[in-house]
């Protein structure tokens, strides 16, 4: 991806103390969160991904870039033409539009993965 969200999640002291607390697992847990959140993206973008064979809207896919980042795209050829030439944008909107619910979700992943 050229460009994406950067999103920062602030929690209370006994959060960022909980994150600190997982150590190496710290990572894993903000990566489910992460996750979740893409998937938001995902569903979204192949609800408006415009449908000729179906091609396109099955291969758009969320993935792990690394322990910090997952991003959300697809490798059919023809993808960035209908998001940038045609003028049948799915996922720079996807991702505008519930930009605030995924941020929402990946907070509460974070926090339910913290809370015993």
């Amino acid at each position: 991806m050229a460009d994406g969200y950067t999103i920062s999640i602030h929690g209370d002291t006994e959060v960022r103390a909980k994150i600190m607390a997982l150590g190496k697992k710290a990572p894993n847990v903000i990566a489910l969160g992460m996750m979740a959140g893409a998937l938001i993206i995902q569903n979204a973008a192949k609800v408006k991904a415009p449908v000729l064979t179906g091609n396109l809207e099955r291969s758009i896919h969320a993935e792990k870039v690394n322990q910090y980042a997952v991003q959300v795209g697809t490798d059919v050829v023809y993808a960035a033409a209908q998001e940038f030439d045609y003028n049948h944008a799915y996922l720079r909107p996807a991702a505008d539009e519930n930009i605030g619910q995924v941020q929402a979700v990946i907070q509460a992943t974070i926090y339910k993965l913290l809370t015993p």
